[in-house]
């Protein structure tokens, strides 16, 4: 995740993030694999309202901190 997150600030991947840096992390989940995460990022960005998108947020907040702690992620955090 941490290699992931540098390409986007660096504006490599996703094309979208050449042009908008991202400002922050969240809301991070741990998946099976790399498919199934992919699945859910789908689902969330195409298919949730931005206020699912918030509620899933906030529901989650606590969680995402503490992944992000154990991924030494934590000053990626975006409150």
């Amino acid at each position: 995740m941490k290699k992931r997150y540098k390409a986007h600030i660096e504006g490599k991947g996703a094309k979208y993030t050449k042009s908008h840096k991202p400002k922050g992390i969240m809301y991070v989940d741990i998946l099976e694999d790399k498919s199934s995460a992919l699945k859910e990022e789908y689902k969330i960005k195409k298919t949730l309202s931005r206020l699912k998108k918030m509620e899933l947020i906030n529901k989650n907040k606590e969680k995402t901190e503490e992944i992000l702690k154990k991924l030494d992620m934590a000053e990626f955090l975006q409150t």
